[in-house]
């Protein structure tokens, strides 16, 4: 019984502990289901991720990648071998602060693709702003 009621009928009161009873496990589903969704969620987005290399260029001569100065395509191809090998599935990230660096851009691009990064796994950035390709 949920409720009871006094012998004389003017006092009402609900029976807690069969309402704790029954919300209590209802809750705890609630609880796992949501943790399970959030988990899915996450596993998902860590499936579909991929890693950023980035190719700073902020001259016309090198294409920066962490910290070093590559000067020509050669160097550029050589060192993203070396990332294409352990990691074929990464994406590089050409970012340039002008599209008048045009001869570094180049490189970058022609580096990469001499190497086997094609398609969506080059995207490439000037002032911030992605470049359709």
């Amino acid at each position: 019984m949920l409720f009871q009621v006094s012998p004389d009928l003017k006092t009402f009161r609900p029976r807690l502990f069969v309402l704790r009873a029954f919300f209590l496990p209802l809750a705890a589903g609630i609880a796992l289901a949501t943790f399970s969704c959030h988990y899915q969620d996450v596993k998902i987005g860590v499936a579909t991720m991929r890693e950023i290399i980035v190719l700073k260029i902020s001259d016309d001569v090198y294409v920066e990648l962490n910290g070093a100065k590559l000067a020509s395509t050669n160097e550029v191809a050589e060192a993203l071998g070396k990332i294409y090998a352990d990691n074929p599935d990464v994406t590089i990230s050409i970012e340039a602060d002008t599209s008048s660096h045009y001869e570094a851009i180049g490189k970058a691009i022609y580096g990469s693709h001499r190497v086997g990064f094609i398609g969506e796994q080059v995207r490439i950035l000037v002032d911030g702003k992605l470049v359709e390709t």
